[in-house]
């Protein structure tokens, strides 16, 4: 696996900052069967890097939200983040209590503590909110793709079907695939497809928009602009093929 030196890097403790440990994580945390040892490792580093930044910061804003938000993200779908850390109930604690100034990463972090059903179910009436607090449209496309995947993930589809619609509204696209490929490739165009891929497989394993999602992954894999958006694609990849047979 080419990616695999950036998941050692991250396993020793040798990336810059917080975010670039969270995307190792994420990716083993998809294919945990082949690196259990090195998602346990990178998510002591990562925590560890997201909690110099807080008191770098001296407070706990939307950014660093978003960072523990990735992380609580690994532990619904690995196994081995069945026991869910201090830090990370903390900042669920955070998000429940908040009620304004909400920004992007505040947004982001919901989607991704929402794929907790009591989270969900309590926050869901503000997800049109969040999305509106995003001012770039990169932003607020990568909003839509988060809830929409909680909302699968939830069961909730006719929750769904209200994001989906007015996410199409706001790409001006008649179909998820076309709106995902709205957010550019240098911002996880492949990702966020991927995430798409995975509410299709949750919502209905039979929908017929799943091979074109799958063609367009090719293409970003093909494309190649970014080895860390070319590496989620491939772990969402496995990790759809070990759950739903893909």
């Amino acid at each position: 696996m080419s990616y695999y030196s950036q998941i050692e890097k991250a396993m020793k403790g040798q990336l810059e900052n917080a975010y670039q440990y969270t995307i190792p994580l994420i990716v083993t945390s998809l294919q945990i069967k082949q690196f259990k040892y090195e998602y346990v490792q990178i998510k002591k580093h990562t925590l560890s890097a997201i909690v110099r930044e807080q008191h770098q910061k001296e407070e706990l804003d939307g950014y660093i939200a978003w960072l523990f938000s990735r992380v609580y993200y690994t532990t619904t779908i690995s196994p081995v983040g069945s026991l869910i850390d201090f830090q990370l109930s903390s900042i669920k604690s955070f998000l429940s209590n908040k009620t304004d100034n909400y920004d992007q990463y505040y947004a982001w972090a919901y989607g991704y503590y929402s794929q907790d059903k009591s989270f969900y179910d309590a926050k869901k009436d503000i997800f049109s909110t969040l999305i509106e607090s995003c001012k770039n449209p990169t932003d607020r496309f990568w909003a839509y793709t988060l809830f929409l995947n909680s909302a699968t993930k939830n069961q909730d589809f006719e929750h769904y079907s209200k994001l989906q619609e007015a996410f199409l509204k706001e790409t001006n696209t008649s179909s998820l695939v076309e709106a995902g490929q709205k957010i550019p490739y240098q911002d996880y165009q492949g990702w966020a497809l991927s995430l798409m891929l995975l509410s299709e497989l949750q919502k209905d394993p039979k929908s017929n928009i799943i091979n074109q999602i799958q063609e367009k992954l090719e293409d970003v894999k093909k494309k190649n602009v970014d080895s860390n958006d070319v590496a989620l694609v491939e772990a969402y990849q496995s990790y759809c093929k070990d759950q739903f047979g893909l």
